[in-house]
């Protein structure tokens, strides 16, 4: 394994393999202006070599790849909700580790956005953020603010593939998002091994969650993961029933079935999907297509773009009032998977639309 410790070898052999190196100073801050330019000519990068290269070094986000997918990062800042991080996003093959959580090293389809999650309180930092599309993260052998050097958990970058590193979809996007924002999921997290987990578990299960995913074995394995190392209560054998019991009662306002949305006169209509994934919908009121990313559709601002909040309160309603984006957004997202692949018309005018199918 190379040790790579200046920017200086950095930019010589990660520009090489085709990613964006950056020089760092003081910790994590980038040195210098104008570092969210990707590429750079010969000359660039000799200026930049001679002006910062023996300064630590990161990896800017959103390198594209040839199947479509980008680089993606997903800093993990929480060292208790990292089992359930890696439950969700699946088997990695390259992570980065400072002096806490984890940087799981993924892809993510071309065109998604970057996102930071706040726990539920939404108090201080984000406790994951999901670079996507921007920004950057300092990478090994950088060294670390604290005194150590960053080190590779796995394989070095460098040593892998593109299609080596697990693909963070929309429906992982959505749980990742739904679960740490939920504050029943922060009383079992903050409960550590001793924490009665059941009533907890319960509520979280109830939120709406089970309506993000068909496959409520994977889901309620990754809720599993909330509960501390040493827990040995049995709740983690009850979750399953819980998601099945809340899917079919359409707890948290999620139909969970694929055709009960209903767009109406003035709801947004789904079209389908396109291969950057991204989701078609047709406006009726504006008389525009809209394209929009799982991110998107999953935010209340979004939706009561595409129509009034009433609307959305009749179809998806929340127990503590107001409607369930999350609701909203998987059963849009549900509808365009089932409609199949869009290709957008040369207008995005609904009158230059001949031949869309009615709902």
């Amino acid at each position: 394994m190379i040790e790579i410790i200046t920017y200086a070898e950095a930019e010589r052999l990660y520009r090489a393999a085709g990613f964006a190196p950056i020089p760092v100073r003081n910790g994590k801050k980038p040195a210098m202006d104008g570092w969210t330019k990707p590429n750079l000519t010969e000359d660039e990068s000799k200026d930049r070599v001679s002006k910062y290269g023996d300064a630590n070094f990161g990896l800017l986000a959103g390198t594209p790849y040839a199947d479509g997918t980008v680089l993606c990062f997903i800093d993990i800042d929480c060292e208790e909700i990292v089992p359930f991080v890696c439950a969700v996003v699946g088997p990695y093959v390259t992570a980065k580790k400072g002096a806490k959580g984890l940087t799981l090293v993924t892809r993510v389809a071309k065109g998604s956005k970057s996102v930071k999650i706040h726990r539920g309180d939404k108090s201080g930092k984000p406790v994951v953020e999901l670079f996507c599309n921007s920004g950057m993260v300092v990478i090994p052998d950088s060294m670390h603010p604290e005194g150590m050097r960053n080190r590779w958990i796995g394989t070095p970058l460098l040593d892998t593939r593109p299609e080596d590193h697990p693909v963070l979809t929309p429906e992982k996007i959505g749980v990742l998002t739904a679960v740490l924002k939920n504050e029943h999921a922060w009383q079992i997290l903050d409960g550590g091994a001793e924490v009665h987990g059941h009533d907890a578990m319960l509520k979280l299960t109830a939120s709406g969650i089970a309506g993000l995913t068909d496959d409520l074995e994977w889901l309620g394995g990754c809720l599993g993961a909330l509960f501390a190392e040493g827990y040995e209560g049995n709740t983690r054998d009850e979750i399953l029933g819980m998601l099945e019991s809340a899917k079919n009662k359409s707890l948290g306002g999620y139909a969970g079935r694929t055709g009960e949305y209903s767009p109406g006169d003035t709801g947004p209509r789904p079209l389908g999907y396109t291969r950057d994934n991204f989701y078609a919908l047709l406006d009726p009121v504006r008389q525009i297509i809209v394209l929009h990313s799982a991110n998107q559709l999953l935010a209340p601002q979004c939706l009561m773009g595409l129509a009034p909040s009433e609307f959305w309160k009749a179809q998806f309603p929340s127990a503590k009032g107001g409607f369930s984006s999350l609701a909203a957004g998987e059963a849009l997202m549900g509808e365009c998977r089932r409609r199949g692949a869009f290709i957008p018309p040369y207008s995005s005018r609904v009158e230059e639309m001949a031949g869309v199918a009615p709902f």
